[in-house]
């Protein structure tokens, strides 16, 4: 029952990634829409980055202890990666289509 949806599903994604080749100029003069997408991903993944990076100081060890107890970093996690599913699944292909 379940092998007709996994083979459109990869047809799907076949199509798909043939479609990217075909339009290949297009992606190329939008890589970068892609690249700012990229940076965002980056971003968003662990905004606290630039503060837990202090060598000397026990502030990153400590904080990221407290928004790991507390649950806030865990569920901002589950929120971050269900919000850019999409938006990982087109990058995904865009640079799939770039290696093709």
């Amino acid at each position: 029952m379940i092998a007709p949806y996994i083979i459109m599903g990869l047809l799907g994604l076949l199509a798909l990634m043939l479609a990217s080749h075909a339009l290949g100029f297009i992606l190329w003069k939008l890589h970068k829409l892609f690249f700012l997408i990229n940076w965002l991903l980056w971003v968003a993944y662990n905004p606290m980055r630039f503060f837990w990076k202090k060598k000397n100081s026990s502030f990153p060890y400590a904080s990221f202890r407290f928004f790991q107890f507390t649950l806030i970093l865990p569920l901002y996690w589950i929120f971050i990666h269900a919000l850019t599913t999409p938006l990982r699944i087109i990058n995904a292909l865009y640079n799939v289509s770039r290696i093709v």
